[in-house]
């Protein structure tokens, strides 16, 4: 393939002088040549073809006759504007059989009107005695009622009488029994919860928070919370456990060091007290957390804990005052104990006193029992005999119930079967007048279906206006004959304008409903899309139909009028796929029948591409091969390039 001159731009440098001498540079710079560049892109070539099309209004229509007649009005001439609805002609049919038909009709329905009535009357009447029946039937149904109504309140007002006597006595007695049933099981109960304290064993039932043994159980948790206190105060002082064994490091020395045996007296109570404390709180852990434990467990561990702080006072009272040891500080550990000792007392002598009691309490709840227990036994007594005298009469009573309510079925089931027969009857005549109105409906109903048809007919003989719109022809006189469908005007409606052209079949297959199109006339230029393709051609010309709608309908208005022809312009699409296409400007000739089209790449050098055309519209080329997407080619200034030559756009 033949390529350009690729012309070379370079510096020439100029010769030095003599060593020494000084060397002077001179820079040329290169021309750039002046063009105007597009950079191409993938998309379907489309080719733009030039119809020739012509305005017509939106809606056009030929009025016709629907029956045969004579012109008998025309109420309008050419040019008119006519709103949809208006009469534009008549048609005189008084001698033929539309006429005829339409009076027949019409007596036909008059009469049968008349027999409709008459037949409503007759029913309504019959219907009506019947329902008299009906409703006397009724009336004596109710009385019935009412009257065996008042027999069966009063007595069922008699038993209920009774009844409720009865239910009051069994819910005095009940109550008699119920409270002192009451009575009797509390007595029972503070004497087992006493029973429960009085064995020094604390074990409450579910939800019991009764006196004395909630008493006692808070008493006992009070005092094991006091001797855990007293416990660890002790293990301080003495330092006898790893859990405060640092705590007397400083004093240990001097503490009872004038008779050594009291000291030793003292931490064999604390293991003792100790011990116990720990068995004790063990029994009572093993319970889930109530208490397990006896009172006079706990009364013997206080002794312990204060026979514990006794034999401390003694080791204070042996101790030796140093400076390590100052007097204030035993003074200080001294009413720590004295004060412990005073706690201990108290808890000790309250927890005395408690066990004392029970003693006492235990004599008046089993006097109480026995009290609780003779009064039950006489309730039950009074009880039984209250309610064997009232049972006899509530026999009796309801008895005399029993007999009314078979008298009063009796009368009813006679009245409830005589309304059964009255409305049956009633339903009979009713079905039956109903059926015979029914047949006289339905040839009113057929007769007035004649007489309506016989209007419609006589209606067409109207000729009306389709729509809003303006006389474009007319083809009758008055006095003329017509048949039906014989076309009378032609109106149609220029609010809206439309170009209608015809295509080919080799270009309405490219085309689609909404695609844009250009409209020209005297150098004025409109948009519009299409709004109609044809789906069939044209028997004689074997052209498609293709209707076009302005996007600016009155300014449009203004320009076109209803029979001018005018220039349409619709670009199709030539090919499925997409390529390449460039201006024809793009193209040089080599003069040996190649293509070339300058392309412009990295620091504006212009550079020669050989290219492959194919189709063409009126402006641009399609380039099958040569050229990739994204190439920016020059489109002017191209002819003057050469290869390597350095443009600016």
């Amino acid at each position: 393939m033949p390529k350009k001159t690729i012309a070379l731009a370079f510096f020439i440098p100029l010769l030095l002088s003599s060593c020494g001498s000084t060397t002077e540079t001179v820079k040329t710079e290169v021309a750039r040549k002046s063009v105007t560049t597009e950079t191409v892109k993938l998309d379907y070539f489309t080719e733009r073809v030039k119809l020739v099309g012509k305005v017509a209004p939106l809606k056009e229509t030929t009025v016709s006759a629907q029956v045969a007649g004579v012109v008998k009005s025309l109420n309008v001439n050419i040019g008119d504007n006519v709103k949809k609805g208006d009469i534009l002609a008549t048609l005189d049919f008084s001698t033929t059989a539309i006429n005829a038909n339409l009076n027949n009709a019409a007596t036909a329905y008059s009469n049968t009107l008349t027999t409709y009535d008459l037949a409503k009357e007759s029913t309504k009447n019959d219907l009506e005695n019947a329902r008299i029946a009906l409703e006397n039937a009724r009336i004596n149904k109710e009385n019935t009622y009412i009257s065996t109504e008042k027999q069966l309140l009063l007595a069922q007002t008699q038993l209920d009488n009774i009844l409720t006597q009865k239910g009051n006595t069994e819910k005095t007695t009940t109550l008699s029994v119920s409270l002192a049933t009451k009575t009797r099981d509390q007595a029972k109960t503070a004497l087992e919860n006493f029973e429960k304290t009085s064995k020094d064993t604390l074990t409450p039932t579910k939800g019991d928070t009764s006196g004395l043994l909630s008493n006692t159980q808070v008493s006992m948790e009070n005092a094991l919370i006091t001797i855990d206190s007293a416990i660890t105060q002790a293990d301080i002082i003495l330092g006898i456990t790893n859990l405060n064994k640092g705590f007397n490091d400083s004093y240990e020395t001097y503490l009872g060091a004038k008779n050594t045996t009291l000291k030793t007296l003292a931490e064999n109570n604390f293991h003792k007290v100790y011990n116990t404390y720990h068995v004790v709180l063990d029994a009572k852990n093993t319970s889930n957390g109530a208490t397990n434990i006896r009172l006079a467990d706990i009364i013997t561990l206080l002794n312990e804990s204060i026979s514990l702080y006794d034999s401390i006072v003694s080791v204070f009272d042996n101790s030796i005052v140093s400076n390590q040891f100052p007097q204030t500080s035993l003074d200080a550990l001294k009413a720590t104990i004295s004060a412990k000792q005073s706690v201990l007392t108290q808890t000790n002598s309250s927890l005395v006193a408690l066990s004392n009691s029970i003693i006492t309490t235990r004599t008046q709840l089993e006097t109480a029992l026995t009290i609780a227990e003779t009064s039950l036994q006489n309730a039950i007594a009074g009880s039984i005999s209250s309610l064997d005298g009232i049972t006899g009469t509530e026999t009796l009573t309801r008895t005399q119930l029993e007999n009314t309510i078979a008298t009063v079925k009796n009368a009813r089931d006679n009245v409830d079967n005589a309304l059964k027969i009255a409305e049956s009857q009633y339903t009979s005549t009713q079905a039956k007048l109903q059926s015979q109105l029914t047949g006289v409906k339905s040839q009113l109903d057929a007769s007035k279906g004649q007489k309506d048809l016989a209007g419609i007919q006589a209606e067409n003989g109207l000729i009306r206006a389709p729509f809003d719109g303006v006389i474009l022809t007319k083809t009758v006189e008055l006095g003329t004959l017509i048949n039906p469908g014989t076309p009378v005007f032609t109106l149609w409606d220029d609010s809206s304008l439309v170009v209608r052209t015809d295509v080919n079949p080799d270009i309405i297959g490219s085309l689609l409903i909404g695609q844009e199109v250009t409209i020209t006339k005297d150098s004025k230029t409109f948009t519009g899309a299409i709004s109609l393709l044809a789906p069939g051609s044209d028997l004689l010309s074997r052209m498609f139909r293709v209707e076009i709608i302005f996007h600016d309908t009155v300014q449009s208005k203004e320009i076109f009028h209803i029979g001018d022809f005018t220039d349409v312009f619709i670009n199709r699409t030539i090919s499925d796929t997409k390529s390449i296409s460039i201006p024809f400007s793009a193209l040089t000739s080599d003069g040996q029948g190649w293509f070339i089209v300058s392309t412009i790449g990295t620091g504006n050098i212009a550079t020669g591409k050989a290219v492959k055309i194919g189709a063409q519209n009126e402006s641009r080329v399609e380039i099958l091969d040569g050229l990739s997407e994204w190439d920016k080619v020059v489109i002017s200034g191209a002819l003057n390039l050469q290869d390597g030559d350095v443009v600016q756009e």
